[in-house]
């Protein structure tokens, strides 16, 4: 039996890769969000896995743990934040907190994942910091792994900061090697690299967007579960009747612009703040309401500007692109405004720095689903959220979370430093994702 200790668990991303990997594994989750521990319990505790609802901040570190695991929040260190970064964060604490736990337990070996924001030029002064106070127990390696190379459909880079105590180290640790590339080859050393595992191999399956044309949208408002008015904007479409997992962005509210000519803007998030447009409202209405949004908001030129071929104004979107469905998605993010664009999405034509216009005049736009952006993150097809959590709220956990698949392969890798017993080859039973065979080719063969 090997006991993991997971701080900031969120929904279970790291507990879900090493319970899979690892024999016996016995593994306890601490995250302040209830909703992020409800799910972690509804999925996990099928392999013995408890998360509880702590603070880690004011938790007093008790028990035994072989190893120590965590995401600390990752917001003081992100490219996204523009005022308050690093030690200036309210969320700063929870990282020295990890390694306050470290110290105070003293397991075999520990794990951090956070944003390679941390290897900055600004940042990497505080990491060095952090791991020099557990440096003269530990045997510590870092280094930022894309999960895309790993059997994950997404390019996502994080900084993996390793620990081994220096009693317990007999082989080192080392890093997975990359499983799988941009393109399939052999090494030198006769390993066999596979192609990257893409959305139409990840999501291909799901339900495509409705054709609005002649078909009656069945729209639900997600906290409620009652039928609004087709009518009136909603931010979520009950697809294929799978519930509020399957909801996304589909819906563009038409109206005519000052020069009475049909345009069209999509309702998203950020509106909620503001008075929902109505159909036919001048574009001076439209720019009055959204013209002093966020930066990641879906933005109309004005009315005076051109109108692209089939009536609509040109839309901008920032922080955001639509990657093609033979490609990998890029990053699922945490924010519920601003997720990966579906592949059936409209072209982007990139305009500036994080600046991309849609090239056709065309309605389609859809951010992907919280489905989608499971299979995308690589959670089984079995996993389901409690009732009374917000689709916003679904987008934020998925978006947090560590891809199982890396965390697997990671688990693998620390298990074989410590001699401990592993599950391998995966078991496609436990896993249930349709593209399983690609993810783990290196185990079960590549059949693509």
């Amino acid at each position: 039996m090997v006991r993991i200790l997971d701080l900031y668990c969120g929904m279970g991303g790291l507990s879900l890769g090493f319970a899979l990997a690892l024999e016996g594994a016995q593994i306890s989750g601490l995250d302040i969000d209830e909703d992020a521990v409800a799910t972690y319990n509804l999925n996990l505790g099928r392999f013995g896995c408890r998360a509880e609802k702590r603070d880690v901040l004011a938790w007093e570190p008790s028990g035994e743990f072989d190893v120590v695991v965590g995401g600390s929040p990752c917001q003081p260190f992100s490219h996204a934040n523009v005022s308050k970064i690093g030690e200036t964060h309210p969320l700063y604490p929870t990282f020295p907190r990890f390694f306050d736990i470290v110290l105070a337990l003293k397991p075999a070996a520990f794990l951090l994942e956070n944003v390679k924001g941390l290897l900055r030029r600004r940042f990497e002064p505080i990491l060095r910091k952090q791991v020099e106070r557990v440096a003269g127990e530990y045997v510590i390696r870092n280094v930022v792994l894309n999960a895309v190379n790993y059997g994950v459909p997404q390019r996502r880079e994080r900084l993996i900061v390793v620990g081994v105590r220096k009693d317990t180290a007999s082989a080192g640790f080392r890093f997975p090697e990359p499983t799988h590339g941009e393109e399939p080859l052999i090494r030198l050393d006769g390993r066999v690299v596979h192609r990257w595992v893409t959305l139409r191999e990840a999501i291909g399956d799901i339900a495509a967007l409705p054709d609005p044309e002649g078909k009656k949208l069945v729209q639900t408002n997600p906290r409620h579960g009652k039928p609004a008015d087709l009518d009136k904007p909603s931010r979520t479409i009950k697809v294929d009747g799978r519930g509020g997992d399957f909801c996304f962005d589909t819906i563009l509210i038409p109206f005519l612009d000052a020069k009475g000519e049909l345009a069209a803007i999509p309702y998203t998030r950020f509106q909620e703040k503001h008075k929902p447009l109505e159909p036919n409202a001048p574009s001076s209405a439209v720019i009055g309401n959204i013209a002093k949004s966020s930066r990641y908001a879906l933005i109309p030129i004005a009315a005076s500007d051109e109108v692209l071929e089939g009536g609509f104004s040109p839309l901008y979107l920032s922080r955001n692109r639509r990657p093609e469905w033979d490609e990998p998605s890029y990053t699922v993010l945490a924010s519920a405004r601003h997720e990966p664009l579906h592949p059936a999405s409209e072209p982007m034509v990139k305009v500036d720095r994080d600046r991309w216009r849609f090239a056709g005049g065309g309605v389609v736009y859809r951010r992907l689903s919280v489905r989608e952006c499971l299979r995308v993150q690589s959670f089984p097809d079995w996993w389901r959220f409690p009732s009374g959590v917000s689709t916003t709220k679904k987008y934020r956990l998925v978006g947090e979370a560590v891809p199982p698949i890396l965390a697997y392969r990671l688990a693998v890798a620390l298990a074989r430093a410590l001699g401990l017993s592993t599950r391998e080859p995966p078991r496609e039973e436990e896993w249930q994702l349709p593209y399983f065979r690609r993810a783990f080719a290196d185990y079960v063969g590549d059949l693509a």
